[in-house]
């Protein structure tokens, strides 16, 4: 299956690796992964080895949480050859298992978690933390027009269950938002705020839930959505001011915004009055992914 070609939108040459600061080795940086139909391109904007580091736990995801996704909506890849054709799943008739590889084209998908989170702890003012004492997860199926019939034609005759096999992993899920949250930040401010996210990306810290949280914003439908077309993902880049003074640049954050799925906050750093003001007089960049 070839991929559908995409729409690209690069930002300037940034010089510098925007996780580490290195100059050298520089690389373009997908926001939104490429695997998962990103559009948003910065120039020369990680090295190598940091590459390496996105590159990784970004597979996880694309590779894992959303591999049925990438195929049912054709999103591009760098290594067409390895493009499943086969999908693993298992069949449960009169008490007995069997393990089958069923084709893409007659896959009937499986559920899809999406983690609630609380609001981010820099926000609240609540201590790091690595672990929350109770996490919730909202679940998603894949709009697929003919699923009913493709669940019919692997039951067949009888009593039969399909079961189909769930990957997820929330490290590698969140350091994913938290590099699309600084990616964006970093590609409407640049540098008028003082990064905190990289530390969370490299895997330096894993307390995350102080900077990707839940949110009870909305991302406002634009007038491109009307076009019943499936509009993949969605942002806002801003700032949060408090009235005590204190200001941060965040990320609003909707992957997969057709099926309704959670919007996220990624808090991008603190920054200052005067820059704040700065920030705030530039134009956003169109929001809505196709």
């Amino acid at each position: 299956m070839a991929s559908t070609p995409r729409r690209r939108v690069t930002y300037g040459g940034v010089g510098r690796c925007i996780y580490c600061g290195s100059t050298g080795d520089l690389r373009e940086e997908h926001i939104i992964p490429l695997s998962l139909g990103g559009e948003f391109v910065m120039l020369d904007a990680s090295c190598g080895r940091c590459a390496d580091i996105t590159s990784a736990f970004e597979g996880l995801c694309a590779r894992g949480i959303y591999k049925e996704l990438r195929i049912f909506n054709d999103y591009p890849t760098r290594r067409p050859r390895e493009r499943p054709t086969h999908l693993p799943l298992t069949i449960e008739h009169g008490g007995k298992r069997e393990e089958r590889m069923v084709p893409v084209e007659e896959y009937p998908g499986g559920p899809l978690f999406a983690p609630l989170f609380p609001v981010p702890g820099i926000l609240t003012g609540t201590a790091p933390t690595e672990q929350l004492e109770r996490l919730e997860y909202e679940i998603y199926m894949p709009q697929i027009p003919d699923q009913i019939e493709r669940l019919q034609r692997l039951r067949g005759d009888g009593p039969t269950q399909v079961h189909v096999p769930i990957n997820w992993g929330l490290n590698p899920f969140m350091r994913m938002l938290a590099k699309i949250g600084h990616g964006f930040a970093t590609m409407v401010y640049r540098d008028l705020f003082v990064p905190v996210l990289p530390p969370y990306i490299l895997d330096a810290d894993t307390r995350l839930f102080y900077v990707i949280g839940g949110t009870e914003q909305k991302i406002e439908m634009a007038a491109a959505e009307q076009t019943g077309r499936l509009h993949h993902h969605a942002f806002r880049v801003g700032i949060r001011q408090y009235p005590d003074g204190r200001k941060y640049a965040t990320v609003i954050l909707q992957m997969f915004r057709y099926l309704g799925m959670p919007t996220y906050e990624i808090v991008a750093g603190p920054i200052s009055a005067e820059n704040a003001r700065e920030a705030l007089s530039r134009p956003p960049p169109n929001s809505i992914q196709d």
